[in-house]
Order: structure tokens, then C-alpha cells, then sequence
């Protein structure tokens, strides 16, 4: 298992094989990047908490239970209205990060600074 530590929370990638799996926090009141990949398809399942999530501009509230599907090249960004626990399964294209806009100035890509193996 890796941990990716983010200024927003975490990430648990799980499993890396023909597919990956993470289990993603992001603390309330936080959000990820505006961001989109040229390759990568992801689904998203709320495990709990609630957020709103933008795909395209079209923001949306999802809580617990609740589910979403990023297909390549589409912007998104999740805001955690409260703490936000996430699975998320996806392609195997990791590093394919274009970040449009990021609270913390991060450039696109892998940011080697924010992985640690376990």
C-alpha cells in the first residue's frame, strides 16, 4: 500500500494491477484540484460524508452511497462540504494530472514530495 499525503487529506492506493483502487479523505471545507486527465477513467463511490462535485462546470451534491464517473479529459473538481471518505477505482495512467487550478499552486503531474511507501 502507498500513501500519497495531499494538502487537502490523503490517499490509500490499495491495489495496482490491471486496474488501481484508493481510498481517498479529504477533510471538510478542502478540495482538490480543477483538473482533468487525457487518458484516465475513474469511478468514484462516497463512502461517507457529503461533497459537491463539478464535471464540466455542472456542480452536483453527492453523499454517502452515492456515485460518480470521470471519463478522460473531463474537468472536475470535489469539494468536501464535510470530512469525505472516497473508493475510487480507475485505468492504470496515475500521473496524468492536468491541474486547471489548484488552491495550492501544484504543478500537473506526480508530485514526488507527496508519496511515502509503506
Amino acid at each position: 500500500m502507498e500513501v500519497v499525503k495531499k494538502p487537502w487529506g490523503w490517499e490509500k492506493w490499495l491495489h495496482q494491477g490491471r486496474f488501481v483502487t484508493k481510498i481517498i479523505f479529504i477533510h471538510g471545507g478542502k478540495r482538490c484540484s480543477r483538473q482533468y486527465h487525457r487518458e484516465k477513467e475513474e469511478v468514484n463511490v462516497i463512502m461517507s460524508g457529503v461533497c459537491e462535485v463539478e464535471l464540466n462546470g455542472k456542480k452536483t451534491s453527492y453523499n454517502s452511497g452515492d456515485y460518480f464517473i470521470v471519463m478522460p479529459n473531463t474537468v472536475h473538481r470535489v469539494t468536501a462540504n464535510t470530512d469525505l471518505l472516497m473508493a475510487e477505482s480507475s485505468t492504470l495512467e496515475l500521473d496524468d494530472v492536468i491541474r486547471v487550478e489548484d488552491d495550492y499552486s501544484r504543478p500537473d503531474g506526480r508530485i514526488d514530495s507527496e508519496h511515502e511507501k509503506n
